[in-house]
Order: C-alpha cells, then structure tokens, then sequence
C-alpha cells in the first residue's frame, strides 16, 4: 500500500516536471495563452435552456483548469500576467 502512494506522489511530480517543460516556456507559453482563451476558463459556463451547451462548456473548461492544476499555476494570475506583459514564473 505505501508502495503504490509513493508510485502514486512520484507519477504526478514527473507529470507536473513534464508539463512544466512543455508549457514553461517560449512557445509552451504561447501554447499555454491559447489554451486560456479556447477554454474559456474564467467565463461562466452556464447557457440558459441548454443543458448540452452548459455541459459542453464545463467540459472544456474542466480541461484546463486541469492544465493549470497540473503546473501548480493559478489561472487568472497567468490572465494577469499575459495582460501586463510581465514575468509569470514561480
């Protein structure tokens, strides 16, 4: 059982070392802004009187907030950075 939970611990940390290495950097930044906009993370995903819009919605959000998750990076702090132009690392 501790075996599997240390497994487990060292699976994320190379998963978030991963998509630090992609998404760290020059293009993964620009790759990482695009992902912001097209999920549309900070909108409200609710459309009235349609369930499968809203669901689809919540779904692509869900995408990249996961994103954002894995690298430990809050979201609107990203938008905030991306908007002023400044340095957003860690």
């Amino acid at each position: 059982m501790l075996k599997d939970k240390l497994k487990t611990m060292r699976d994320r940390i190379f998963r978030r070392h991963l998509y630090r290495r992609v998404f760290g950097a020059g293009e993964g930044r620009e790759v990482l802004k695009d992902i912001l906009l097209t999920t549309r993370m900070d909108l409200p995903t609710y459309v009235p009187g349609d369930p499968t819009a809203t669901a689809y919605n919540e779904g692509r959000r869900a995408v990249g907030l996961e994103i954002f998750r894995v690298l430990h990076q809050d979201p609107t702090e990203f938008k905030e950075t991306m908007i002023t132009g400044g340095s957003d690392n860690e």
